[in-house]
Formats: structure tokens, C-alpha cells, sequence
């Protein structure tokens, strides 16, 4: 399965009756490929990293697996990508995408969806 780092996971955030509803969105392409939903809704959580480049900044790390000894991290459009193959192969076609470290910044204007009553 191959994870976009850049458009998704998006917090659409539901102001329109007057309460804050979050809920959580995929794209539908995405899940008609046969994203699982069972078991790979991320965990999301605010950490200070290190980019691959040594700079330490504040990110939204998002969680979709548990990554193993076999993983890597890549920079993906400033982005820190752990990805890797399945931990039972040695060799893959495609990596699976186990964590992505998304700038706090790039987290905030593109992945917070707001809707608000005019």
C-alpha cells in the first residue's frame, strides 16, 4: 500500500451547530485500493525530532504502524518518512510506510480542515 506523506491524513474540525466535532479523512481512492481500516488508523501525536539534515523542529508524527529494525528514514518534501518492506521480507517491490514526522507548520495549513456555519 502506498501512503502519500503530503494529503492525507486530514482532521476535517465541525463547527457548524455550534459544538467541535472532529473526525478523521481519507481519500476514497484510497480506501476502494483496500486501505484497512481495522488496524491501521494512525496514532497521532505533536514530537521534537531531528530531519534528516540534523535541523530539530516540532512535528505531527503520525503513527501508521509499528516500524521495525528493517526500516529506513527517507525525506520526502521535508517530510521524515520511515518506510520499509514487510518485516518477514527481505526484498519488496513496495515499501510499506510505517511513520511520517509532517512539519508542524505543513500539518496545520494543509491537513486541518475547518467547516464553520456562515
Amino acid at each position: 500500500m502506498t501512503i502519500c506523506s503530503c494529503k492525507f491524513p486530514l482532521v476535517i474540525v465541525d463547527e457548524r451547530d455550534g459544538k467541535e466535532v472532529e473526525y478523521f479523512a481519507l481519500p476514497i481512492e484510497t480506501i476502494k485500493e483496500g486501505f484497512d481500516f481495522g488496524d491501521t488508523i494512525p496514532d497521532m501525536e505533536v514530537v521534537e525530532a531531528e530531519s534528516l539534515t540534523g535541523i530539530i523542529g516540532t512535528y505531527m508524527k503520525v503513527i501508521w504502524k509499528e516500524h521495525h529494525s528493517g526500516t529506513k528514514k527517507y525525506d520526502v518534501q521535508g517530510h521524515v518518512v520511515v518506510a520499509g518492506c514487510p518485516e518477514d521480507a527481505l526484498e519488496c517491490d513496495v515499501k510499506n510506510i510505517y511513520e511520517v514526522y509532517h512539519p508542524i507548520e505543513e500539518w496545520i495549513d494543509h491537513h486541518i480542515v475547518e467547516l464553520k456555519k456562515n
